[in-house]
């Protein structure tokens, strides 16, 4: 568990706090949105100034922040006697700038999520906890940002497949150099094992496959190297059982449709070529409408960039 101790941090003036968070909340052309959160969340473990926290706190309930009830009851049980307001303050504070960091991973956590696939995201988001014992706060945010360091090294590289070796040898090789920048910056957070990691995938990395130049283009049907891209989706992502109707009207309407045109025939058409090329009736085309939701949407996004990582030049 990690120790906050309100009687040991670094505090800074209000003057400072309130610099730091006109800065951040007014430089809306050179910060990112989630920087600037970010930042100003930060800010409140620094702050002994009661009016102030209330500020700040005012401008982040509104995006959405808001403090479990179970820490509010312990904030709400501390005894009065044993704090001086500006303690009480401090506490307040330190307690509302640990519960909302852990509320933007969880966030971003869940970004991580929709991007990748879940078998591979291992264990489950630590439950979050936080005691307050004498002018100590007891929280495991630290065991928090390891899992969600581990979560975005995924989500950094699940898409390996997507390119050539050489850009993956690129790609870990800037990670790499990323985590020890970042390991040599900040000497109180270690980074090995996901430098372990990542010089692991690169000594590991698979020979490109060969890039398929032979293969009939179809292009009665298919435009733009569209048979590549409809082939790779056929084996990866469209079911052989219940739902593959669904799967490839949804993928024939999302290529028809593509402002590349990689389909260029109409649906009756295309169902004569599909029932020729593979012995298949399939029967009425469901408008994209029907069998449209977010994880076709997903999967065709990724199956684009890998045609446009393996089309022939």
């Amino acid at each position: 568990m990690a120790v906050i101790d309100i009687t040991t941090e670094v505090y800074l003036t209000e003057k400072n706090i309130l610099v730091g968070f006109v800065n951040l909340t007014n430089l809306k052309n050179s910060i990112e949105p989630r920087d600037r959160i970010i930042g100003t969340v930060q800010l409140l473990h620094h702050i002994s100034d009661a009016e102030l926290l209330n500020r700040i706190t005012e401008y982040l309930e509104p995006k959405g922040f808001v403090i479990p009830t179970n820490i509010l009851i312990q904030l709400d049980e501390t005894e009065e006697g044993n704090y001086t307001k500006i303690e009480k303050t401090r506490l307040q504070a330190a307690i509302y700038s640990v519960s909302y960091l852990y509320q933007l991973l969880v966030t971003q956590m869940e970004i991580f999520d929709e991007a990748i696939a879940l078998e591979t995201t291992g264990h489950s988001l630590p439950q979050f906890t936080l005691k307050v014992i004498d002018k100590q706060i007891h929280h495991n945010l630290d065991k928090v940002i390891t899992f969600f360091k581990r979560r975005y090294l995924l989500y950094l590289t699940d898409k390996r497949d997507f390119f050539s070796k050489e850009d993956n040898e690129r790609n870990l090789k800037f990670l790499i150099n990323f985590f020890s920048d970042m390991q040599f910056r900040n000497g109180n957070e270690n980074y090995e094992e996901e430098i372990r990691y990542l010089e692991r995938l690169l000594q590991n990395l698979p020979e490109d496959n060969a890039v398929v130049t032979s293969i009939e283009k179809h292009e009665h049907v298919f435009a733009n190297d569209g048979f590549l891209l409809f082939n790779y989706i056929l084996s990866k992502y469209i079911s052989e059982g219940r739902g593959r109707k669904s799967d490839i009207a949804y993928y024939y309407w999302r290529m028809f449709n593509d402002t590349m045109h990689y389909i260029h025939k109409r649906p009756e058409a295309f169902k004569e070529w599909f029932f020729k090329q593979y012995g298949e009736d399939i029967g009425k085309l469901k408008t994209l409408a029907e069998v449209r939701n977010k994880q076709r949407d997903n999967n065709y996004a990724d199956a684009r960039e890998w045609h446009n990582c393996n089309k022939p030049l």
